[in-house]
């Protein structure tokens, strides 16, 4: 988007029209694009680029020097008689009254080229237009549609007390500005009320919002602004203009419908019956049946935003901007050169940026909100996240707002914080003979910039409580990696950029990089390989400075170099350009900085928690961590908190906490190098091995709460913390003193790597752990060896497994461990059963069930009940079975289990399906599918996936099935196993696949399974027809929070993506949801990713969960 005028701009002197959806760029008269250029750079306006062309003018992309600005100039090409100009410079004349409206595009200059042509020169925007907005992305919901009508209206009521009306409101000539902010433009054909009128017969404007009594012949008035405001938003709540077009039909078809049918229904979009009511009233056929004025329009507007509890926005009219707009003097014809050189007064001291500012959209809009309604707004976060630009940034933005000036002052150079105050005065323009700062700010209207607060937080924040105090109409933005801990401060952290895994996701990660790697000369936009960037930069943390620093390695290193010598990313990432201040030249020297401003017992922390993995609980820091002296972990927790080295995140009740890779890197290195002032003795080891012992502690409690109650609270707990598990054991395993600890870890999450599904990382860590032991000559426990077995069991390798299990039962004789020998005893008859050896496996399944009884040991007694009823089921002994899943049941709900009677209700369901009680099965299924799923239990999932889409063959589903074995077959593949070897399920899956090939075309089959395989495995749980959601949600107590944050964000979906994100729910590809809508899969692509951002997820499946959870979706 350029950011100016309309390119549709009807040509008076034709009469053409160019309704929305039928533009002719290329059909006006052409000036010489070198002859134009030279005169526009004659007058300031150098290296003219034609970025739009209408009917009568071209827009060009100009820099203006003496300002050091880029503008967009529209100029008039076509031959025009003097009356016509003069026209043009009355019109422009009063627009110019207009300039400073916050929601009207600003007239910067007017003037004429050496050969004539009239000039106008208006801000240079990248955003698009409202119209281009809906073309890309959809309707834009009828709540940012209530917030653009206010703004609009403001603009209207503005151009109409000065007897100026529009005549051709509609998206194209709406342009929404870099902060969100829509600004009405294009004023080509407005008119002076009672001044030039046109010809009869000729009409102005675009017929698709054009008001009827207009497209009649009569005169335009407020009324019919009003219609064109109402029409646009009727647009940007459907996508589409109410009397488009259509497809063959003449303009005088269409004015006839216009002037003569009712505005098509707007109910049927899935609006609000006010907000339908008031779009057509604005757009009723008669004036008089109209708004009387856009003011009134705007405030009925507001009125239901108040309804809705939404915020009320500011229709900004002359009396709220509290000045009278000054006519603008008119250029001349002899308006040369002479213009060129004068600036306007100025309004900030902000230098211009020598290299390009890159994303941060959600932030400007952040701060533009937050400046709504705070005095004081400090943005922190760690050094090097890009505070001091992203500030500078938002203040150009800003200044309009501010009508004495946005000022800046860099506390960089400032050492001492008895100068800060006169550091604060020297940045202000005015008289040099005020006594304080309080006296030269008055009541002006200011905003403060104070950029790199960080060593100066106190003095700064002295200053700053004494200036909002006294002077009411003055606000500060400032940056620091802390606070400045006042009363009046709200605080914004900046976080990195994000990086998506995704590589074919755009990300401003990457466009930060090869923006700067092509600034050096390195990676050019055709060498660079997309995916390996986006690793880059994951690797990175998405920090900007470590980012532009790599990129200045592309100078003499790949890619790929650049990944690989990361591994001493403090020596790699240095060498900034001279122009910037020292500690930002090299990532070790920012760091070391920081380091410098922390306390000791800050520090000490820092360099102690690089122990951990990820994130970690207060709990975890305070077991692990230890402080010298008498300093407090909370404290120093808090401490880092504030200056960004930590970041925290709510998980369930609890907040965790993390560092970015890179400062977790230098938090190591400071433990190795300053031990000793930091007051640890021996660092390392003793770090590690508290780490150890917590972890440990943590795996045989999660072990023991498993069965029971707490069981979803054991499966949250070990899937928050394996990382720091998994590094506790690895580093355990490692070592002769701790393998035993080690290996005893990995036993005692057996319930994680079989209970969820995570097979393949079980097995590897269960044959590395006895690898290990059986290496250094440490007797096994024979409880490591069931949990080997099951997992090579469950992977197909009979052989193996019957191996280990026949080991776990000789050393649980050695052990006296009958547990482990029960357990052993079982998973041997399971071996059996896997070789048909019915009657063995029997023997063996019921002998280790009367031990458990005999021990009370209810796990054992359900989970080996319900998988001897899983025997019995597959051989047709369906009573047997029926009487092994009550039993297992029946100790479950004694003990308030979910996991093994959720497998004794796929027993259930498996028998009901052989049966041939399809419906009966599909029901048990899904409600064990509901308690599988809130300990994400891939495994059960995966089986139940299994048994749906044998239903779903047998009921003639053959997509669905073929969607769901893709899905199961998926997991199957990455999990290493196959339908839990067992060949008899296999027969079953077998049949089914076959059912699906033998009823749908080979590419059907293909895509259907790509598709379910790309949906994952958890997928599955949001299949239609269970609540799913709701009854795993109830299974713990209650909704999951993630789930209902984000359903509160479905009503700002539009109705085309709530729409879409059904199909998604119901396991549509995007190209089947292109077919069925009838709409392009790009289109499609789009509306999933705006889905996926507005509610915060990153999955397709988790789309579906969320429709799932949300009836009220289709």
């Amino acid at each position: 988007m350029t950011g100016i005028a309309d390119r549709c701009t009807p040509s008076p002197s034709r009469g053409r029209i160019w309704p929305m959806d039928d533009v002719d760029p290329l059909a006006t008269q052409r000036g010489s694009a070198v002859d134009i250029a030279a005169e526009l750079a004659a007058d300031g306006f150098c290296n003219a680029r034609e970025i739009a062309r209408g009917g009568f003018g071209v827009v060009y992309r100009c820099e203006q020097t003496p300002l050091e600005r880029t503008v967009a100039v529209k100029i008039l090409t076509a031959d025009l008689d003097e009356e016509s100009f003069e026209r043009f410079i009355e019109e422009q004349h009063a627009m110019g009254r207009l300039s400073g409206h916050p929601n009207i595009v600003t007239i910067l200059h007017a003037g004429a080229t050496e050969s004539g042509r009239p000039y106008l020169v208006m801000p240079y925007h990248q955003q698009e237009s409202l119209e281009t907005h809906i073309r890309r992305h959809g309707p834009i919901g009828w709540t940012d549609a209530l917030r653009l009508g206010v703004k609009i209206a403001g603009a209207l009521t503005a151009a109409h007390r000065i007897d100026i009306l529009h005549r051709d409101v509609k998206p194209g000539n709406i342009l929404l500005t870099e902060y969100g902010e829509p600004e009405l433009t294009d004023f080509g054909i407005a008119r002076i009320t009672g001044g030039f009128r046109t010809a009869a017969g000729v009409v102005l404007g675009s017929p698709a919002f054009a008001a009827p009594e207009v497209l009649r012949g009569q005169p335009a008035s407020a009324a019919s602004d009003v219609y064109g405001l109402g029409a646009t938003l009727f647009s940007a709540v459907t996508g589409h203009a109410a009397f488009e077009r259509r497809s063959g039909e003449d303009l005088v078809a269409q004015f006839l419908r216009i002037t003569n049918e009712p505005i098509p229904p707007l109910r049927e979009y899935d609006i609000p019956p006010d907000v339908a009511a008031v779009i057509e009233r604005a757009m009723a056929q008669k004036p008089e049946d109209r708004p009387a004025s856009a003011t009134e329009f705007g405030d009925e507007l507001r009125n239901i935003q108040r309804r809705h509890g939404l915020p009320v926005d500011e229709m900004a009219t002359p009396s709220m901007l509290g000045v009278t707009p000054r006519p603008a003097a008119a250029p001349s014809r002899d308006t040369r050169k002479k213009d060129a050189g004068k600036s306007p007064l100025r309004r900030h001291n902000i230098s211009a940026d020598v290299t390009s500012f890159v994303g941060r959209n959600h932030e400007l809009r952040e701060i533009r909100e937050l400046l709504r309604r705070a005095r004081l707004l400090t943005l922190t976060g760690i050094g090097g996240v890009g505070k001091s630009r992203l500030v500078k940034s938002a203040a150009l933005g800003l200044q309009r707002a501010f009508r004495d000036g946005v000022w800046l002052t860099d506390f960089n150079y400032v050492q001492d914080g008895r100068f800060v105050q006169q550091a604060i005065q020297d940045s202000i323009p005015g008289p040099g003979t005020v006594l304080s700062l309080a006296e030269q700010l008055g009541d002006k209207n200011t905003l403060l910039i104070f950029d790199n607060c960080d060593t100066l937080t106190t003095e700064i924040g002295d200053i700053s409580a004494s200036v909002l105090a006294q002077c009411p109409n003055v606000k500060i933005l400032a940056t620091s990696r802390t606070s400045l801990d006042i009363s009046a401060e709200f605080v914004l952290t900046v976080p990195p950029f994000a990086h998506s895994g995704n590589s074919d996701a755009e990300n401003d990660a990457v466009v930060l990089f090869r923006e700067r790697a092509q600034a050096v000369g390195g990676c050019g936009q055709g060498t660079l390989d997309e995916s390996s960037v986006v690793e880059l930069c994951n690797r990175l943390d998405g920090l900007p400075l470590a980012i532009e620093l790599a990129a200045l390695r592309t100078r003499t290193m790949s890619i790929e170099d650049i990944g690989t010598r990361l591994v001493d990313r403090f020596g790699l990432l240095r060498g900034g350009p001279r122009d910037v201040h020292p500690r930002h030249r090299s990532l070790w020297t920012l760091l070391e900085w920081t380091w410098d401003q922390c306390s000791t017992a800050e520090r000490s922390l820092w360099a102690q928690f690089s122990v951990f993995v990820g994130s970690a609980s207060l709990d975890a820091v305070h077991s692990v961590c230890t402080l010298s002296g008498d300093g407090d972990i909370a404290d120093a927790v808090d401490g880092l908190v504030q200056q960004s080295i930590l970041s925290r995140r709510q998980a369930g009740h609890l907040l965790r906490f993390q560092m970015l890779d890179t400062i977790r890197e230098f938090g190591q290195l400071m433990l190795e190098r300053e031990a000793a002032s930091l007051g640890l003795a021996a660092p390392q080891a003793d770090l590690r091995d508290r780490h150890m012992r917590f972890y440990s502690a943590l795996a045989k409690s999660s072990e023991h709460d498993w069965f029971g109650p707490e069981q979803h609270r054991a499966s949250s707990t070990v899937s928050e913390e394996i990382a720091n598990m998994r590094a506790a054991f690895e580093w355990a395993l490692e070592t002769s003193e701790h393998c035993g600890t080690g290996a005893a870890m990995v036993a005692d999450l057996w319930f994680y790597w079989l209970g969820c599904g995570h097979l393949k990382e079980g097995r590897l860590w269960s044959e590395h752990a006895w690898d290990r032991v059986h290496r250094l000559g440490i007797p096994h426990e024979a409880r490591s060896l069931w949990t080997l077995g099951w997992n090579l069991l469950i992977t197909g390798e009979i052989d193996r497994a019957e191996q280990h299990l026949r080991e776990c039962l000789a050393q649980a004789r050695q052990q006296d461990d009958a547990r482990a020998a029960s357990f052993g005893r079982a998973m041997l008859g399971a071996v059996y059963f896997f070789r048909d050896d019915f009657d063995g496996g029997v023997e063996l399944y019921r002998t280790a069930i009367s031990e458990a009884r005999q021990r009370g040991d209810g796990l054992a007694t359900a989970m080996f009940s319900y998988q001897l009823g899983e025997a019995y089921c597959l051989y047709r002994e369906f009573d047997l079975a029926e009487e092994c899943c009550r039993d297992c049941i029946a100790v479950c709900e004694k003990n308030g289990d979910h996991w093994c009677i959720s497998y004794a209700r796929w027993v259930q369901a498996l028998a009901a399906y052989l049966q041939g009680s399809y419906e009966h099965a599909a029901s048990i299924a899904k409600h064990a599918l509901a308690a599988m799923a809130t300990i994400d239990d891939q495994l059960g999932m995966a089986l139940i996936g299994e048994l749906l889409a044998w239903l779903a063959a047998e009921d003639g589903r053959y997509l669905e099935a073929a969607r769901i074995l893709g899905a199961t077959q998926a997991y199957w593949s990455a999990s290493g196993s196959s339908v839990m070897g067992l060949h008899r399920l296999m027969q079953h899956r077998d049949a089914c696949a076959a059912k699906v090939r033998a009823h749908l075309a080979e590419r059907d089959v293909a895509d259907a399974t790509a598709s379910g395989a790309a949906l994952g495995i958890e997928w599955i749980a949001t299949l239609p027809g269970a609540d799913v959601a709701d009854s795993a949600a109830a299974h713990r107590g209650g909704r999951v929070p993630e789930v209902d944050a984000r359903s509160a964000v479905l009503q700002h979906l539009t109705n085309r993506e709530r729409e879409i994100a059904g199909l998604v729910a119901r396991g549509m590809t995007n190209k089947e949801i292109a077919a069925q809508l009838i709409i392009g899969k790009r289109t499609v692509d789009t509306h999933v990713a705006h889905v996926l951002a507005k509610c915060g997820l990153r999955r397709r499946s988790e789309i579906a969960s969320l429709v799932t959870a949300n009836p009220e979706m289709p």
